[in-house]
Parts: structure tokens; sequence; C-alpha cells
């Protein structure tokens, strides 16, 4: 593929986007990610593609559901059907940005932020339980809203997510109107196929510039906020060695990689692999690959 091409994608339904976003974004070798070549203790590559599975069906199927009991199904059905989190952040990622363009059509960050702080407190509910559901690790605790301790009444789940915002890269999606998802990731993997030519480099280019720009927040509620501006400053010497050079750059790309892994798969910069998952969705839905 020439950076000159267009990519032409069929007409999909909004469960194949998300099922086919799923499959892109673990089938990419990203650095410290699992892919088709690397596996976790407990998770491994063909556990994601279920899972996404699950996640594009029940979009296409139960698409009379509300987000919260859509959110909910998709934990309890991936839960079952796996005995572990594999897709948690992916489904408060899909989930609402599916059920939006379900509603209103084309994504505007101001109307999903208005209409996610409308959710009713049942469906909040119904979105705590499955975060139970899911048992993620390294969320920590929170003095008000926290998961793990008693639901509060009349609870609206954009305020709940405002307690996690700054440690959370997702629930800032949830209270932001997806901005960073709509107005980084989506733009910003255009720009890298544009400069690439290519889908693979592209998601790696992506990866890479969103730990460089932000670190990972998986990462620093697990190991802290310094190792996290190590990982942020080791992708920014990555990102450095780019400049339009592929080849040049992949050793340093293969060494942050092994770095990534170490210590147990702890550094792994799983909220961006699920940030980057959502922007894929957004340009799926959108047929828009450059």
């Amino acid at each position: 593929m020439k950076s000159t091409d267009k990519i032409e994608l069929p007409t999909l339904s909004l469960g194949h986007c998300a099922a086919l976003a799923c499959q892109l974004e673990v089938g990419i070798a990203k650095p410290g990610n699992v892919h088709p070549t690397a596996s976790f203790v407990d998770l491994e590559y063909l556990d994601f593609v279920i899972a996404g599975q699950i996640i594009g069906d029940l979009i296409d199927r139960q698409a009379a559901l509300s987000l919260g009991e859509m959110i909910h199904m998709a934990a309890s059905n991936t839960r079952r059907a796996l005995r572990t989190n594999v897709n948690l952040g992916i489904v408060l990622l899909l989930c609402p940005l599916a059920k939006w363009s379900m509603l209103r059509g084309e994504f505007d960050s101001k109307g999903i932020d208005h209409w996610l702080r409308q959710l009713p407190e049942t469906d909040a509910l119904l979105i705590f339980e499955a975060i139970r559901i899911a048992a993620p690790g390294g969320l920590g605790q929170a003095s008000e809203s926290d998961v793990n301790g008693p639901i509060q009444s009349q609870m609206n789940m954009v305020r709940a997510m405002e307690y996690s915002r700054d440690r959370d890269q997702i629930a800032r999606q949830w209270c932001t109107g997806f901005q960073d998802v709509l107005n980084w990731f989506a733009p910003q993997l255009r720009r890298s196929m544009t400069t690439w030519g290519s889908l693979h480099r592209a998601v790696i280019d992506t990866h890479l510039r969103w730990l460089a720009r932000e670190s990972d927040s998986l990462v620093i509620r697990k190991l802290g906020p310094e190792l996290g501006r190590e990982l942020q400053g080791r992708a920014q010497a990555v990102v450095e060695l780019l400049s339009g050079d592929w080849q040049r750059a992949e050793p340093s790309i293969a060494e942050f990689d092994r770095w990534l892994r170490g210590d147990g798969h702890r550094r792994n910069p799983g909220t961006t692999a699920d940030l980057i998952c959502a922007g894929l969705f957004v340009l799926l839905v959108n047929r828009d690959f450059g």
C-alpha cells in the first residue's frame, strides 16, 4: 500500500466494527501488549478475539438495551465465557460510542458529554455492577464512588467517573465526551497511516506517541508515578528516533517492548491498547482510514 492510497472499507454493522476493531488492536504487535505471538500468563491473543466477538454480537443483537444494560451484559458474558477480565476497558469505551452512534449517528464530543451526564441512576448501578463482575486489577480505592464500596443513591455515572479521571484515562473519556478518542486517537491513526502507508505501523506509531505524551494510567496505578514517568521517557526516546525512518527505530522499539514485558508484565500499557481500539472503532464506523 502506498501512502497516497485510500483504504476502501465496506459498509459494516456497528457490531462488526466493534469486533474488527478489537481484532485489529490485538492483532498488531504493539510494545508491551498481548498479540498473536506474545501472551501473558493469564491472557492470550484468542481471549481478546473472543471477547471482541462477544461485544460485537451484543451490539448488533441487543441494540434496544440501555447503555447500562449493554455494559453489564458485555461484562457478564465475557466473564462467563473466559473467566477473566479480558476487556473491561474496551467495553467501557466501545459500548458508549456504539450506543451514541445508534441514537445520533455522527460522533460529537459535546453531544456525547451531555448525553452521558443525563444517564439515569439505573444505568450507573448496572455499570458499577459490571465493573465488579470484571474485577479489574489496579483500581485502588477512592474516598467516594469506590466500585468496591457501597453504591450511593442518586448515582450519576459521569460524577462517579470524575473521582477517577486524574488516575484513569478511560474514566477521563466519560468526563470529557471521549475527547481523547475522537480528537487525538482517531486523527493520529489517520495521520500515521498517511505517514507510513501501513496500518500495522500506524497503530504502533500511535501507541508509542500516546505513551510519550501521557504514559499509561494502568501502569501508573499499579506501579506508581515514578515508573509512569520512566515509561513516558523511554517512549519519548523511541518516538524521537522514528522521524520518518522506521528501520532506524526498530531496535529501540524492540528494546522498549522487552522492558515493558519485564517485571511479570506489570508494565503492560493496557489502557493505551483500549484507547487504540476505540480510535480504530471510530475510523471503522466513519469508514475513514485515510
